[in-house]
C-alpha cells in the first residue's frame, strides 16, 4: 500500500514537472526551486481530489481547502488547474432469491461517474460530476460553484450538490462498503440520500472551539417520486423549500479522533392520495392526473464517529416527523381517509464498524433498524458484514452479506415473493482514475 502511494506520487510529480519544463526551460536555481514547489503542490492537489471526488470523502464537516497566500509566487499569475476523475463499479449479485436483488441481472455495471474540479485549491472553484447508471438515464449529480470568504472561515456552495445530512447520506453509491445506504437513510431521505439544488454555507471551526455549522436551503426534500403528480411543485411556494442545518464538533485525544454532530432538514415532499367526490363512495381518478399532495416532512438526526488507528466506529439515529396538514383543498371533507402516504413519527438507527486488516484487507459489519414506512411503519431490521481488499486508493473489491430481519408483523406486510427473499450476497468492484491538468504560469 505505501509503495503504491509512493509510486503514484513520484509518477505524478515527474509528469507535471516534465510538462512544466517542456513549456519553459529554467534559467536559475530559484526558478528550479519554484517549479519543484509547484510540482509538489500539484501532486498534493491531485491526490486530495482523487480522495474527494473519486473514492472517499474528506471529513464530512471539513470545508474545501484554500491555497495559502504564500503558495502564490509574487509577480506571477496563478496557472489554472483541472482535476479529472473517472470512477465506476461492477456488481455481481449472488443473492439466492430474485426478489432480493436490486436488478433482474446478476452481473451488471453499476454507477459510472465522471467528475471535474476546476482550480480546487483556489478561493473560487467549480465542481461538475455526471453519473451514468444502467437502470436510468444519465444525470448530473454535482454542478456547483464554491467560494471561500474571510480567509476560508466561511465557505459558500451554490448549485446541485449532496445535502450533508449525517454520515452516510452524502456519500455516493460507489463510496459505500455495503451495496446500499443504511435502512434509515433509504426510508426517510431516499434510496441514495439527498442531492438537491440550493445554497449551502459552511463555517470552519475556530481556534479553541472545534464546532462547525452548516446551513442551507434547497429546492426539494427527499427523493422525488416520478409517478406522483401534485397540483404544483413543492418549491413553487417558499414554504415548500427545504431548510437544512448541521452542527458538528471534532476532538482528538489519546490518538483517537471523535466527531459528534446533529442534523435537521424540513420541507415538503409528494405523497400519494386519492380523490373523492360527493357522487362517489370511494377514490376515483383525480382531475389533471393529480395523485399526490405536498406534505410537510422533517427529519432530525444525531450521529457520532470514532476513528482509532485503522478502526472506524460510527452510528446514527434519525427521526422522521410527517404531518399531513399541507394538503390541497377539495370540495369534500371526506378526502382525508384516502391519503395513503406517510403520517406520524418514525424512528431509525444504525451502527457500522470498519477495520483495516493486515496489508490491503478490510472488513466490517453493520446493524440497522427503522420503523419502515414501506411496511406500514412497522419494525424492519437488517444486519450483515463485509470483507474486501483495497490494493490502491479508490480501488477495491468487496464481498458483503446482509440478512433482513423484519418483525413478524412487518414481514406479513411484504409481498409473498419477498417474504422468503431475506438474504442478499453482493460482490462489488470499484475503481477510480484521476488526472491533474495544469496550465503553465508566468
Amino acid at each position: 500500500m505505501p509503495n503504491a502511494k509512493h509510486a503514484l506520487t513520484a509518477f505524478a510529480t515527474l509528469l507535471i514537472a516534465g510538462a512544466s519544463l517542456g513549456a519553459q526551460q529554467p534559467d536559475s536555481t530559484a526558478r528550479r526551486d519554484s517549479l519543484r514547489a509547484d510540482s509538489l503542490r500539484a501532486d498534493s492537489v491531485r491526490r486530495a481530489e482523487l480522495t474527494r471526488i473519486g473514492g472517499e470523502r474528506r471529513g464530512r464537516d471539513e470545508p474545501v481547502p484554500v491555497a495559502p497566500r504564500a503558495q502564490v509566487r509574487p509577480g506571477a499569475s496563478n496557472g489554472g488547474t483541472l482535476v479529472v476523475a473517472v470512477a465506476g463499479e461492477v456488481i455481481g449479485d449472488l443473492s439466492p432469491k430474485a426478489a432480493a436483488r436490486a436488478s433482474d441481472s446478476r452481473m451488471r455495471i453499476g454507477d459510472v461517474r465522471l467528475a471535474l474540479a476546476a482550480d480546487p485549491t483556489h478561493r473560487i472553484h467549480a465542481d461538475l460530476s455526471l453519473t451514468f447508471r444502467t437502470d436510468s438515464t444519465p444525470s448530473i449529480s454535482t454542478a456547483a460553484i464554491m467560494a471561500a470568504l474571510f480567509d476560508g472561515r466561511l465557505t459558500l456552495r451554490a448549485g446541485k450538490q449532496a445535502v450533508p445530512f449525517g454520515i452516510s447520506a452524502p456519500l455516493q453509491h460507489m463510496e459505500l462498503w455495503f451495496p446500499d445506504h443504511p435502512l434509515p437513510v433509504r426510508a426517510f431521505l431516499g434510496e441514495r440520500g439527498i442531492r438537491a439544488t440550493g445554497l449551502l454555507a459552511a463555517s470552519r471551526p475556530v481556534v479553541g472551539v472545534p464546532i462547525a455549522l452548516r446551513v442551507g436551503v434547497f429546492d426539494h426534500f427527499g427523493q422525488q417520486i416520478d409517478s406522483l403528480t401534485t397540483p404544483e411543485p413543492a418549491d413553487q411556494n417558499v414554504t415548500g423549500l427545504a431548510g437544512f442545518a448541521r452542527l458538528a464538533g471534532e476532538w482528538q485525544f489519546a490518538g483517537a479522533h471523535l466527531t459528534v454532530g446533529g442534523s435537521a432538514i424540513s420541507g415538503k415532499r409528494a405523497q400519494p392520495i386519492g380523490c373523492v367526490y360527493r357522487s362517489t363512495v370511494g377514490p376515483v381518478l383525480c382531475p389533471n392526473g393529480i395523485n399526490g399532495a405536498n406534505t410537510r416532512m422533517s427529519v432530525f438526526g444525531a450521529d457520532a464517529q470514532l476513528v482509532l488507528g485503522g478502526t472506524v466506529l460510527e452510528g446514527e439515529w434519525m427521526r422522521n416527523v410527517v404531518g399531513a396538514t399541507d394538503m390541497p383543498v377539495f370540495d369534500t371533507p371526506g378526502f382525508a381517509p384516502y391519503y395513503s402516504g406517510m403520517y406520524g413519527t418514525y424512528d431509525g438507527a444504525y451502527a457500522q464498524l470498519r477495520v483495516t486488516g493486515p496489508g490491503i484487507v478490510r472488513f466490517g459489519a453493520r446493524v440497522e433498524a427503522a420503523q419502515n414506512p414501506a411496511v406500514a411503519g412497522l419494525n424492519d431490521r437488517m444486519a450483515g458484514a463485509f470483507v474486501g481488499v483495497e490494493p490502491m486508493p479508490g480501488g477495491r473489491v468487496v464481498v458483503s452479506y446482509m440478512r433482513r430481519l423484519p418483525s413478524a408483523a412487518a414481514k406479513a406486510q411484504l409481498p409473498l415473493d419477498e417474504q422468503s427473499a431475506l438474504d442478499r450476497v453482493v460482490v462489488r468492484g470499484t475503481f477510480t482514475l484521476a488526472w491533474l491538468l495544469q496550465r503553465g504560469s508566468e
